[in-house]
């Protein structure tokens, strides 16, 4: 997929794939040893917001049916693609980090900025410099979980 495919549209659970990159991106910060006399950019590191690194930071979305909109924050697509316009949405959001443990509201829509850990991770990674593969797996997930017979009350 090129950069100019990714739209907002094809991607309505491109927040759970930010959140499973966040995850290996904390995996990817600790430090590597290289047996290499090249350069090597430094790992990929989960951000509050831009430039702003963390060991670790946890996002919730809350769902539109009881969290509608983005708190009065006007939606944009960052990474590509047009804003949809969709009959429910919702993009609010609280988080929380290895700085401050306690849940935090967020501020505007979730990923449409990188003044937020996701849209500021996901930029880190769409804009920098490092090769990168991104995939949804929450119906892969589905998938192993029939598979063997495993049940997930919130997937029925």
């Amino acid at each position: 997929m090129t950069k100019n495919q990714l739209t907002c549209s094809t991607n309505k659970h491109w927040l759970l794939t930010l959140a499973i990159v966040a995850t290996l991106l904390c995996v990817a910060s600790s430090p590597a040893q290289s047996t290499s006399s090249q350069s090597v950019h430094p790992a990929p590191a989960p951000l509050l917001d831009k430039g702003h690194a963390v060991d670790w930071w946890f996002v919730f979305k809350f769902n539109s049916a009881k969290f509608p909109a983005c708190g009065g924050a006007t939606r944009s697509c960052i990474f590509g693609g047009t804003v949809q316009s969709y009959q429910h949405y919702g993009q609010q959001f609280v988080y929380a980090s290895n700085e401050n443990e306690s849940l935090q509201s967020g501020t505007g829509c979730l990923g449409d900025t990188t003044t937020d850990p996701v849209g500021a991770t996901y930029d880190e990674v769409y804009n920098g410099k490092y090769y990168y593969v991104v995939r949804n797996v929450s119906t892969s997930l589905r998938q192993v979980a029939s598979e063997f017979s495993v049940d997930f009350p919130l997937w029925r």
